[in-house]
């Protein structure tokens, strides 16, 4: 056959992948994330708080300086792109989360290519959504930097195990590693302790090099890598100096967020963490099988992958859970990175019992299955306009607050809980919410928020009140309260559900 031809036939097959996945990724995303224009609003704080952050940075606001959150600047960028493309809901983030969710399932083919043919490949990633959207993980509406940093990590476990998966240890492109050091890049300015991803896999490029005594291949693989991660961190650092706001970036990226990653080694600790990863591989129990299915195929399959590269998937998966859930904090989302590594264990089922070609219909087939099992297993769709019909809180404080020209609003003593995003206004206030930290920690921002509210600084203050566990009002709230009585009005309130309690909001206005 004419080479020009086959040519072609290849380009079309590339093409209908990617459109079957773009598709795919927006059709799940349409009905298993909050951001979807299929939910009236995605109403988790920490979404809202990014967009805000996001509002900021493209309204002029330095982040981190005149505005407070602890993620990484690239998130805000990217949320602030969202904010670009729809001021008043999450459709713009709903469009990246899809472009996020493609790159994974992408790359996750590719990455299952290098061990089955495209078929049994294109299976793998079709079922991958089953496993990365179930409910216990995902039950807070999507939008996490987790979720963007599985998108970097499928890129780079492609390569890795591409070039890992040969037996004899040979010179590492240089190019590769520049695309490393790019996926590197982009996750130490979302959130730097995914890192370990890279961590585990690097070692065992780099130190075989040294055994080999490949040195000028490892020395340029290593500027490589540097001159990867400079490409996305240094336009960050100029910004941060031309706005004057580089103490302000390390005092809350790094410094702040020390405050929660705060290791003690001992015996304690240890249970700890055991008991954590007892819980949450429970809670994911098929995403455990396919890990523990995964690994030991990949460790005992002779001729699959080099002794470096069976290493690498060990340490790299080794180190991910360790960094996540050492401090024992374990929020549902945190599994997200976690999940690329299920990719393995598909690969490793299919090398067994997948021993025939899969005619195209029947892959097709596959995939409408795939999606209906996603639905299932996230079930978040049943919070959308098709199950609710009557407008939530943050429409019916939006049309009060709307009143109003260019309302101000403060989550007073609370987390960013949505009421600022449909009324577009930028906060005022650089603590324009509390995170969940201890007071004794960092008093800072419930003392700023103090000020804010006996100097009526806002126009508007929502609180939010657990109607499972009210508690009592801590005594250094309680000045926060005789200030807000004095100086602010009830003038709406309600009670909604959001992820896992009844809460009461109340909105307030300045007298």
């Amino acid at each position: 056959m004419d080479k020009g031809i086959l040519n072609r036939i290849q380009i079309s097959t590339k093409v209908r992948i990617i459109l079957l996945f773009s598709f795919f990724s927006l059709s799940v995303l349409f009905f298993c994330s909050k951001s979807s224009p299929l939910f009236r609003l995605n109403d988790w704080p920490d979404v809202n708080s990014y967009f805000t952050m996001g509002k900021g940075l493209f309204s002029g606001k330095v982040i981190y300086k005149d505005i407070f959150d602890h993620k990484g600047p690239l998130l805000y960028l990217l949320y602030g792109i969202g904010y670009l493309i729809s001021h008043r809901s999450f459709l713009g983030v709903y469009f990246i989360q899809s472009v996020s969710l493609f790159v994974v399932l992408f790359y996750n083919f590719k990455t299952a290519n290098l061990f089955l043919e495209k078929r049994h490949a294109f299976l793998v990633a079709a079922i991958m959504p089953v496993f990365i959207f179930n409910y216990p993980i995902y039950i807070s509406g999507g939008g996490s930097p987790e979720e963007f940093i599985m998108a970097f990590q499928a890129v780079s476990m492609f390569y890795f195990l591409q070039y890992l998966k040969n037996t004899d240890i040979k010179e590492h492109n240089p190019k590769v590693m520049f695309i490393h050091g790019i996926m590197a890049g982009c996750v130490l300015m979302l959130k730097y302790t995914a890192l370990s991803f890279w961590i585990g896999f690097g070692i065992f490029v780099f130190v075989p090099l040294l055994i080999k005594g490949l040195y000028k291949n490892f020395f340029k693989n290593l500027l490589a890598l540097f001159a990867g991660v400079a490409v996305v961190v240094v336009p960050w650092l100029l910004y941060f100096i031309i706005t004057a706001g580089i103490k302000d970036f390390y005092n809350v990226y790094f410094k702040f967020n020390s405050l929660y990653a705060e290791l003690h080694f001992s015996l304690g600790a240890i249970k700890t963490f055991i008991r954590v990863l007892v819980k949450v591989n429970l809670n994911n129990f098929g995403c455990f099988l396919l890990f523990a299915v995964g690994m030991a195929y990949f460790v005992l399959k002779k001729g699959l992958v080099g002794i470096p590269g069976k290493l690498g998937l060990i340490c790299s998966f080794g180190l991910t859970f360790f960094v996540i859930y050492f401090s024992g904090i374990s929020f549902s989302y945190y599994y997200l990175p976690v999940t690329v590594f299920a990719v393995t264990g598909l690969v490793a089922l299919c090398c067994l019992f997948l021993k025939q070609n899969i005619h195209k219909w029947v892959l097709i087939g596959f995939m409408c299955a795939a999606f209906l099992l996603t639905l299932k297993s996230n079930s978040l769709y049943k919070q959308s306009r098709l199950y609710i019909h009557t407008p939530m809180l943050q429409e019916k404080f939006t049309e009060i607050m709307k009143k109003d020209p260019n309302p101000t609003v403060l989550n007073l003593l609370t987390q960013d809980n949505g009421f600022s995003i449909l009324t577009d206004s930028v906060p005022n206030t650089k603590y324009f919410y509390v995170p969940i930290i201890n007071y004794s920690k960092y008093p800072q921002i419930v003392d700023t928020q103090y000020s804010y509210v006996k100097d009526k600084t806002v126009e508007y203050v929502v609180m939010r009140t657990s109607l499972t566990q009210p508690g009592t009002i801590p005594d250094y709230q309680k000045p926060i309260y005789d200030e807000l009585n004095k100086n602010y009005t009830l003038v709406s309130s309600g009670e909604q559900y959001c992820i896992f309690d009844d809460f009461r909001y109340d909105l307030y206005k300045v007298k």
